[in-house]
């Protein structure tokens, strides 16, 4: 499966959608998810001009406000919805890979502001991995980074980034390189 995982900051104009279909098609992405949506009561008609033809699945967490907001699309005859956790910071799914026993569990992570306010999500999502088996996709707006180099125009927070690294290593994810720029907008 191919993901892709993208901030949109607002489901808003046609050029978003545009733009996220054709990445879609292009890269062969089968299941995506966005952050910061800024928009409640997200429908299938909404949600099929970012996707395109063809059957999809999808789960939303609505925004508070114009704040957050959480959407996950995926390919249906791909993967097969099981259990849906929705939380203000995240987006749980549970399913099988269609053709296979194979359990996938994918978070879609949007992440508070505050260090005190992420280590609390970075916790809550650790005791959701070891508590469910199969294979794992983690991808979202984390509103953190591991490493000083990583940050630009903006102070870095030694206990957050220790926090967040925790977070990784302890339940031993594995960070895998992604396409695109070396720091996102």
């Amino acid at each position: 499966m191919n993901f892709l995982s993208v901030n949109l900051r607002g489901l808003g104009g046609a050029l978003k959608s545009d733009w996220i279909r054709s990445i879609r098609r292009d890269q062969g992405i089968n299941f995506v998810m966005i952050q910061e949506s800024k928009h409640s009561g997200i429908s299938h008609s909404l949600l099929s001009k970012f996707w395109g033809s063809g059957n999809f699945g999808w789960e939303a967490v609505d925004s508070v406000g114009q704040s957050g907001g959480i959407v996950s699309m995926w390919d249906e005859s791909l993967f097969s919805l099981e259990v849906s956790t929705k939380n203000r910071n995240f987006l749980f799914l549970r399913g099988r890979l269609i053709g296979s026993n194979t359990s996938i569990n994918v978070l879609n992570v949007y992440a508070p502001q505050g260090v005190l306010a992420k280590k609390a999500v970075w916790d809550l999502l650790a005791s959701l991995i070891d508590s469910n088996d199969g294979y794992w996709f983690i991808g979202g707006d984390f509103n953190a980074v591991r490493f000083r180099e990583e940050k630009r125009n903006c102070s870095f927070k030694h206990s957050c980034a220790s926090n967040f690294n925790s977070f990784i290593f302890d339940p031993g994810l594995i960070e895998y390189d992604f396409n695109g720029r070396q720091f996102t907008w």
